[in-house]
């Protein structure tokens, strides 16, 4: 018989859930994401390996610090709580795959910066909340 649909390659639990689109690096290697994990949203950063883990039962995987997440082995995984512990369930992520910045709304109308996501370039992911700047235009 032949399968209808795709298989799992991997599932992981990283403590949340998340109802957001995903943003995949350049490479295909890593992942990024907002999860919720009692109202507090958080930026997930994934580097996916085959787990063989499924959706019913996904594996379990290394957590790492924000700093050991740049030399660790696919699978781990870091999280980053947005600043002032928001929650975040209708922004995801976008990613300006140039400078490596990535830039999430949140369910208080704060816009959050983190930089160096992917490649790490410029050092220690960062946020930085900012109200959105609206201007009524003259016409």
């Amino acid at each position: 018989s032949s399968d209808l649909g795709p298989s799992i390659y991997w599932a992981y639990n990283t403590g949340g859930t998340a109802v957001l689109s995903p943003v995949i690096s350049g490479d295909g290697t890593q992942i990024a994401y907002i999860q919720s994990n009692s109202s507090i949203a958080s930026l997930v950063l994934l580097k996916w390996a085959n787990s063989g883990g499924t959706a019913n039962s996904p594996a379990s995987i290394m957590l790492e610090t924000n700093s050991g997440y740049r030399n660790c082995t696919a699978p781990c995984y870091t999280t980053i709580a947005l600043n002032g512990i928001p929650n975040d369930l209708n922004s995801a992520p976008f990613l300006d795959y140039a400078s490596d910045t990535m830039y999430v709304g949140d369910n208080s109308g704060h816009l959050h910066k983190f930089t160096g996501v992917f490649s790490g370039i410029t050092g220690a992911i960062s946020t930085i909340p900012k109200r959105p700047v609206l201007s009524a235009g003259s016409g």
